[in-house]
């Protein structure tokens, strides 16, 4: 029966291919270059598009785009979708029901070795676990603003070397993240406004933040 079904499949790829060779011919006996040139082409320019996008890897909850920097963005989800675009540089999460980070939540599917910012603002985060941020290596923005968090892991970006922006705004931390801050070398703006904070003493993790040039503190 299978080899019933496979000779009748072959049997119309090439009635297809004779008559998309005699439409070939008739369009270049009118000349029309153009047209041969699009019909040509038309399966490269799809192969692009694909490998650019990645719609095989895209999760139908979510929105790829394509070009140099490629944007995920996903809604209604209550974890870290998979798989997502191998070449994904911009991760929107926000608005969405991820209540906790796990240490698989980006390992599960094919690795992000080119993201650069991850928003995850909005989804009632509450934990995060010490390893979750283990393979963004190329991080370097990170919004976690209005959530529930209320501590982070001490190593938690021991791997996220090149982070510049952390915003944990409207969270519920009573104290500043002073042991998180001492992996953070290269962070030039922290944004811890709209917390908890029963003092905004300064401890000893902020010695290591030599590139800081903004911090804001507000409506404590």
């Amino acid at each position: 029966m299978v080899s019933k079904r496979l000779s009748q499949a072959i049997g119309v790829l090439f009635k297809v291919r004779r008559e998309l060779a005699e439409i070939m011919r008739d369009v270049l006996r009118g000349g029309d270059m153009i047209f041969v040139v699009a019909v040509m082409l038309s399966p490269l320019l799809l192969q692009n598009h694909v490998d650019a996008t990645g719609p095989g890897v895209c999760p139908p909850s979510c929105h790829c785009t394509a070009g140099s920097t490629v944007v995920v963005s996903c809604l209604g989800v209550g974890r870290v979708p998979v798989p997502l675009p191998p070449s994904t540089v911009v991760l929107d999460l926000d608005h969405n029901h991820i209540s906790l980070l796990t240490n698989a939540s980006f390992s599960r599917g094919p690795p992000l070795r080119r993201l650069e910012e991850l928003s995850l603002q909005d989804n009632g985060l509450l934990h995060v676990e010490a390893g979750a941020m283990a393979s963004l290596t190329e991080l370097r923005v990170l919004r976690l603003g209005r959530n529930h968090l209320s501590s982070l892991p001490a190593r938690v970006f021991a791997a996220n070397r090149k982070l510049t922006v952390l915003d944990v705004h409207a969270n519920y931390f009573a104290v500043l993240p002073d042991a998180v801050l001492r992996q953070l070398h290269s962070l030039t703006v922290l944004n811890v406004s709209f917390n908890h904070l029963t003092s905004p003493r300064l401890g000893p993790g902020f010695r290591y933040l030599t590139q800081l040039s903004s911090i804001d503190l507000s409506g404590q």
